[in-house]
C-alpha cells in the first residue's frame, strides 16, 4: 500500500477530508465555511474529550479577538448540517459552562478505496472566503435588498427605499468591501425575499434584509445579515420608533443599522470608518 499523507475522518455516515477540506455524507458533498471547518477540525481531534470554549475560540480564531456567539453560532451551524446521530442524538454535546464534546466514534482512515471514493465523488470544496469572524474582519461582497413594508402603507414606502439606499452608500466607504449599487438591489424590490437565492445572483457573499412594520403609532424595524454559504444569520437587529418626522426617522434608522453593520463587517477592534448621511433626496427637501 502506498503512503498516505491525507488525514481523513470517518464518523457515522461522514468522511472528513482534512487536506482537501471536504465533508462528504453517503456520497453527498457538504460545502463548510473556513470557521466551520476548522471548529469541526478541533472537535475530532478531541473527540470524546472536553474541549473548553476558550481553546476552540484561540484556535479557530488565533490571536483575534472575537465575541463569544461567533463559536456558538459556528456549532450551531455544524449541528445543522450534522443532523441527528444514530442515536437521535448531537454529534457535538454542550458541556455547560465548560465548552464541548464530540461523542461519536471517530477513526482516521487510511484505506486507499476511501480516499479514492472520497476524491472521485467530492465535487462542492469550503468556501475559502471566511464569515464576519474572520482574521481580517470583512465580508467582501455584499447587497443591501429594499426593506418590506409589511402593512403596504404609502407613508412609510419612503422609508424602505431610502433606508436602504442610505445603508448603501455608506457601506460604499469602506474599503475592500464590494457594495450592489441601488439601481442592481432595487430591481429586487417587489419580490419574495430569498436571500441566499438573490445573493447567488447577485454574486455577492452576504445579504442584508429588513421589514418596517407599524403597530398603531410604532414603527418596528427589523434587519438581519444572511450568509449565502449556508443561510445562517450573521446578524440581527430591530428598533422600535414612534411614528414621528419621517425624514428624521430615516436620518436615525439609517445611520444605526449602518454602524452597526460596519462593526459587524470590520471588527470591534478596528478604527471606526466615519459615516455620513447620504440621501440624494435631501436637497430636494432642504
Amino acid at each position: 500500500m502506498s503512503k498516505i499523507t491525507e488525514r481523513i475522518y470517518k464518523f457515522g455516515p461522514f468522511l472528513f477530508d482534512t487536506r482537501d477540506h471536504a465533508l462528504l455524507r453517503d456520497s453527498e458533498s457538504i460545502p463548510l465555511t473556513l470557521k466551520s471547518f476548522k471548529t469541526l477540525l478541533v472537535l475530532l481531534e478531541n473527540s470524546g474529550h472536553v474541549v473548553e470554549r476558550s481553546e476552540l475560540v484561540e484556535q479557530v480564531w488565533p490571536n483575534t479577538f472575537v465575541e463569544e456567539a461567533n463559536l456558538t453560532q459556528q456549532v450551531f451551524t455544524l449541528r445543522r448540517l450534522l443532523g441527528p446521530d444514530r442515536n437521535g442524538g448531537q454529534y457535538i454535546k454542550t458541556v455547560p459552562k465548560v465548552g464541548y464534546r464530540f461523542t461519536a466514534t471517530v477513526k482516521k482512515v487510511s484505506d486507499e478505496a476511501h480516499i479514492r471514493v472520497l476524491k472521485n465523488q467530492t465535487q462542492a470544496r469550503f468556501v475559502a472566503k471566511d464569515t464576519v469572524a474572520d482574521v481580517d474582519g470583512m465580508i467582501d461582497s455584499i447587497a443591501v435588498l429594499p426593506l418590506t413594508n409589511v402593512n403596504n402603507e404609502p407613508d412609510t414606502e419612503y422609508l424602505c427605499d431610502g433606508i436602504a439606499e442610505t445603508i448603501i452608500n455608506n457601506l460604499s466607504q469602506l474599503p475592500q468591501l464590494r457594495v450592489m449599487a441601488v439601481s442592481t438591489v432595487f430591481r429586487c424590490k417587489g419580490v419574495d425575499v430569498d436571500p441566499q437565492r438573490i445573493g447567488r445572483e447577485l454574486n455577492v457573499r452576504a445579504v442584508v434584509t429588513g421589514k418596517i412594520i407599524r403597530l398603531n403609532q410604532r414603527l418596528i424595524f427589523r434587519f438581519e445579515l444572511v450568509d449565502i454559504t449556508d443561510g445562517s444569520q450573521l446578524f440581527g437587529k430591530e428598533y422600535t420608533r414612534r411614528r414621528s418626522d419621517i425624514f428624521e426617522l430615516h436620518r436615525e434608522i439609517s445611520m444605526a443599522i449602518s454602524r452597526e453593520l460596519q462593526t459587524k463587517l470590520t471588527g470591534e477592534n478596528r478604527g471606526p470608518t466615519r459615516l455620513a448621511f447620504h440621501n440624494s433626496r435631501q436637497s430636494s427637501l432642504s
